[in-house]
């Protein structure tokens, strides 16, 4: 996203009964992402993948993926970069961490 990057969450599917066939001539989206730097980030999803996405041992590659997410979003300002605890809850699911940011925010 050229305001965002990464750092956005989609969080509903909306589907629409039409033909869709004028998707095909539009121009895609510029990539904000300086050219050396979206090889970088090539590069380490290729090295990511070649170990094997694996549900079950998320949690060893999760900081990885967001090394990953944090190159692509270098073209965007940091105030759109998700907070540690939102990092935090959306690789690993720590519901700990929802409760503490509950705790901290009530108090």
């Amino acid at each position: 996203h050229p305001v965002y990057g990464p750092w956005l969450g989609l969080r509903a599917v909306v589907v629409f009964d039409a033909d869709g066939s004028d998707f095909a001539t539009r121009k895609p989206l510029e990539d904000p992402t300086a050219p050396e730097v979206s090889l970088i980030i090539h590069d380490k999803v290729q090295q990511l993948l070649q170990g094997g996405v694996d549900q079950q041992n998320w949690g060893r590659d999760w900081r990885q993926w967001l090394e990953v997410r944090q190159l692509a979003g270098s073209c965007v300002s940091p105030e759109h970069h998700y907070s540690e605890a939102q990092i935090l809850y959306h690789y690993t699911k720590d519901k700990a961490v929802l409760l503490k940011q509950v705790q901290e925010h009530t108090s």
